[in-house]
Parts: C-alpha cells; sequence; structure tokens
C-alpha cells in the first residue's frame, strides 16, 4: 500500500515538475493539486508501525523549556494542525513551480487567489525527482503558512514537515494591546536531527 501511494505521488510531483517550463501556470478546473493530507497519514502510518522514538521539544521564544517523549499513539493528537489541512483546489488557490532551493530540488507552491477569504496563506513542496529513478520518495519537505484572525486576535503558524524525520509548527498569537506570543514545538523520529 505505501509503495503504490509513493509510487502515485512521484508520478504526479514529477508530471507537475515537468509539465511547465515557464514557472507560473494556473490550474485548469477538475485537475488536483499534492495532497498534503495524504502525504501526512502516509507517514503518521509509518510512524505507527514503527519502533521509533517520538520526542517532542517545547520552546517559547526560541528558548528549550522542556522535552519529552511521544507515545505512539499519540502522534495524530500531536500533529493536529497537519492533519486539519483540507485539500487545496485550482479554483481556490494558484501553482508555481519555482527551481531551488538548491541544485536538484524543485518547489511546487501553491498561494490563494484571494488570501483574504483562505486560512492557508502558502503551501510548499520541495521535492527531488531524481529519488523516483531509486524508488524513493520524491516530497522532502512541506512548509505551510496558516493565518486566523478576528476582532479579537491573530494566529499566525508556519508549519514544516520534513519527511521521515520531524515536524515543527511556530505559533505567533496576537491579542489587542498585548506583545505577540511566539512558541513552537518540534516533534523528531527516527533519528530526528541525524537525518536532516
Amino acid at each position: 500500500m505505501k509503495n503504490q501511494f509513493l509510487l502515485a505521488l512521484t508520478v504526479c510531483c514529477i508530471a507537475i515538475v515537468f509539465s511547465d517550463c515557464k514557472g507560473k501556470e494556473k490550474k485548469p478546473e477538475g485537475k488536483s493539486f499534492i495532497s498534503a493530507q495524504s502525504f501526512i497519514n502516509e507517514q503518521l502510518k509509518d510512524i505507527d508501525t514503527s519502533l521509533y522514538a517520538i520526542i517532542k521539544v517545547n520552546y517559547r521564544d526560541t528558548i528549550t523549556s522542556d522535552t519529552e517523549y511521544i507515545r505512539r499513539e499519540d502522534i495524530r493528537i500531536v500533529a493536529k494542525d497537519f492533519l486539519d489541512i483540507a485539500d487545496l483546489s485550482s479554483e481556490r488557490f494558484t501553482e508555481e513551480n519555482i527551481p531551488g532551493p538548491t541544485e536538484g530540488l524543485t518547489t511546487v507552491s501553491y498561494k490563494p487567489i484571494e488570501p483574504a477569504k483562505e486560512e492557508i496563506q502558502r503551501m510548499d513542496f520541495i521535492i527531488n525527482p531524481d529519488l523516483a529513478q531509486v524508488g524513493k520518495n520524491v516530497v522532502k519537505t512541506i512548509y505551510i503558512e496558516k493565518g486566523i484572525s478576528n476582532k479579537d486576535s491573530s494566529v499566525q503558524k508556519k508549519m514544516i514537515w520534513q519527511v521521515d524525520n520531524s515536524f515543527q509548527v511556530t505559533t505567533t498569537r496576537q491579542l489587542p494591546g498585548q506583545p505577540e506570543i511566539n512558541s513552537t514545538f518540534r516533534v523528531s523520529w527516527n533519528g530526528g536531527e541525524d537525518n536532516q
């Protein structure tokens, strides 16, 4: 099942990367974008069946505050921010293929057509198309920016998923008349820091 998903994702990513030499393209209706939620669910299934030690480190204003071990059965609770992301559609988002950030990698970036109406402000997939030739996952990193605002507060989240390695969520909260509050947590498994 995992191999079928990886093959389908690989074919999708390669088609996206090589279909647009000009860089920017609005997807025609009916075509789907890469699904972050499906991809992350596959990653979580791998963690569910592994013996990895799962470590969560909490930071407040960039200072380490505490470290804890996470039980495998609780990983979906901790990864809730990633699992709450709905799939993007071509009616509401544009897609852009950007070379880099380093040689051999490509970024597929999604941005809302009407940012004020969307919670997701940006979603990037950093991919390595060369890995498809050796049967490995082409997606290396997923980066997501979310913003939620109302009359009383605003919350911004910057989320990074490092494939087969870790994820991180940074939250910035702003209440009227108060300084912003920043908090970050990072969850790692499969060697975590060593595999980046």
